[in-house]
């Protein structure tokens, strides 16, 4: 698990993670305005996307029942330069507050309703995406005047379609219902209210260019085979 959490899958590795326990959080600073943080931000949800496959695959082959994963958004404030104290005496770090994680409650966010598990029906190997994220990706793309994220409904499932400055970034399919808390269709304790929607795939222009890349190797091969 270390080996994929610290190299990731990304094309660009982007963000900053915290590794605690059984668990890992990765989190990133989005700034509406800015194109390269939002390109930055698509390669993150990329690359975290990927993480999670990775790291479930990896634990379901150790005979483990996988992870389960939230992918949110939310505000962070810094309110200490320093990420450790280091104690001279003794010569050892004697405390960790990593700036990216400091009050930043996209984190917080995650953690309890991931930490809620199936008392919101949150159960299984299962990665669940925040409506909030998809809003936050809607308001950029307006700001920067980008090509907006559009749906596509294929009755059990929706696609969502991503785009860039340089047009289709990435499909993501997710299911078409929101998972439902109780008798609500969005999940709401602990003062939390949003709709979850479970991932089911991604395919993103990175995939289809590795894809093509595959594909001349593969063909390049075959003709030196034949030679």
């Amino acid at each position: 698990m270390r080996m994929g959490f610290t190299s990731s899958w990304s094309a660009k590795p982007v963000g900053t993670k915290l590794a605690f326990n059984d668990g890992f959080a990765s989190t990133i600073d989005f700034d509406f305005s800015s194109s390269d943080i939002y390109q930055n931000a698509l390669l993150f949800l990329e690359g975290v996307v990927k993480d999670f496959e990775s790291i479930s695959f990896n634990d379901k082959e150790f005979g483990f029942p996988g992870i389960r994963g939230i992918i949110t958004y939310g505000q962070r404030f810094s309110y200490d330069y320093c990420n450790t104290s280091f104690d001279l005496s003794s010569q050892r770090t004697i405390a960790y507050f990593p700036s990216a994680f400091q009050m930043n409650t996209a984190f917080s966010k995650a953690y309890i309703i991931e930490e809620s598990g199936s008392r919101a029906n949150l159960c299984g190997n299962s990665l669940f995406f925040d409506v909030e994220t998809y809003k936050a990706l809607m308001y950029a793309a307006k700001i920067l005047n980008y090509p907006l994220p559009t749906i596509e409904d294929k009755g059990s499932s929706i696609v969502v379609k991503v785009y860039d400055k340089d047009g289709w970034f990435a499909d993501l399919i997710i299911e078409s219902s929101p998972y439902h808390y109780g008798k609500s269709e969005k999940y709401d304790s602990r003062g939390i209210e949003t709709e979850l929607y479970k991932y089911i795939s991604l395919y993103s222009r990175i995939d289809e260019i590795a894809s093509i890349g595959a594909y001349y190797q593969n063909h390049r091969y075959s003709t030196i085979d034949t030679e």
